[in-house]
């Protein structure tokens, strides 16, 4: 919404690359690990610290964004436009965003594990069906970008200040849940 639809397809193609990752580990085996349950522990626990730390960042972080209108004027009530990012540092940071989503992980996993189930491990099959299933999901992302675009020029600094802030409180929440659940699998 801050820097425009382009920027917002390059964080989406950063997502769906990640996506990606997580079905091709997936499929490739990585979900044995999660069977034992040393490495189910070793993720919970690292999954729910790295989303506390990251609801605590949002939520102490000042946004020193400087915002310009389309005639390159500096803006200090209004988001019109912001400097854009380069295009694969959003990429790159919507990839690592999502891998680092504990939940992104699990999500491929298990929906990898149905696939070969219900394939018969059928490359081509479970293939096919996730590369349609990234296709719509960049497809909707695409709309959601179109859309927060029109957006963008009703939304205040104040208003995102509040939906960061409550996007690290849900951060920090969920963060809070996967350590308990870790505390509650230990032997």
């Amino acid at each position: 919404m801050k820097e425009g639809f382009r920027s917002a397809l390059a964080l989406d193609i950063g997502i769906i690359a990640s996506d990606f990752a997580c079905i091709v580990f997936s499929y490739a085996g990585i979900s044995t690990l999660l069977h034992d349950e040393v490495h189910k522990k070793f993720f919970l626990l690292g999954g729910g610290s790295v989303l506390i730390v990251m609801g605590i960042i949002k939520l102490i972080r000042k946004d020193d964004t400087v915002y310009y209108d389309k005639e390159g004027k500096r803006l200090e009530n209004k988001i019109l436009k912001k400097k854009r990012s380069h295009p694969l540092y959003l990429a790159l940071q919507g990839f690592l965003y999502n891998l680092m989503n504990p939940a992104t992980l699990l999500f491929w996993l298990s929906t990898t594990s149905a696939a070969v189930g219900l394939y018969g491990g059928s490359r081509k099959m479970v293939f096919t069906q996730f590369g349609t299933t990234l296709a719509t999901v960049f497809f909707t992302d695409t709309l959601k970008a179109f859309f927060a675009k029109m957006a963008s020029r009703f939304v205040t600094p104040k208003f995102l200040k509040i939906t960061r802030q409550i996007i690290g409180l849900i951060f920090i929440a969920f963060g809070v849940g996967i350590i308990f659940n870790y505390f509650s699998i230990i032997d």
